[in-house]
């Protein structure tokens, strides 16, 4: 009886130590992801800064246009959320996430689709945003 009871005990003991290692596995692997993501996110900002400053006056003139009429939409949609806006010196413009924003509250703040806020950050799928990260909106 004494033996069975120490096998259960054991067996007790494997178990949630199992179930902690895969915790443990889980939680690695969510922060790893995350960082990666975050990391892509800033290198795609940068890569897109890049090419905006390589762009013609042209485009400079088009987006400083562009940029306006987004304020005026971004100021007409009302949300309990804000995010602040920033504008280059090679007319790109810049927004910084706000806390509990998304894709799509960033997207329309700034007056353009969630599909062309990805594409301009290089960004896939359900993206993860961090509150005070950079997002690039034109």
């Amino acid at each position: 009886m004494n033996k069975l009871a120490n096998r259960v005990r054991l067996t007790e003991r494997r178990l949630k130590n199992q179930l902690h290692n895969k915790r443990l596995r889980r939680q690695k692997k969510a922060a790893a992801s995350s960082s990666k993501a975050q990391a892509a996110s800033q290198s795609a900002a940068k890569a897109s800064s890049k090419e905006a400053a390589s762009s013609t006056a042209a485009k400079t003139t088009s987006s400083t246009y562009s940029s306006s009429q987004a304020q005026t939409s971004s100021e007409a949609s009302s949300s309990s959320t804000t995010s602040s806006s920033t504008k280059s010196s090679t007319g790109s413009k810049y927004a910084t996430v706000g806390q509990g924003q998304g894709l799509y509250r960033v997207a329309v703040n700034n007056g353009i689709s969630v599909e062309k806020l990805k594409e301009l950050n290089g960004l896939t799928g359900n993206a993860t945003l961090s509150p005070g990260q950079k997002l690039r909106v034109k």
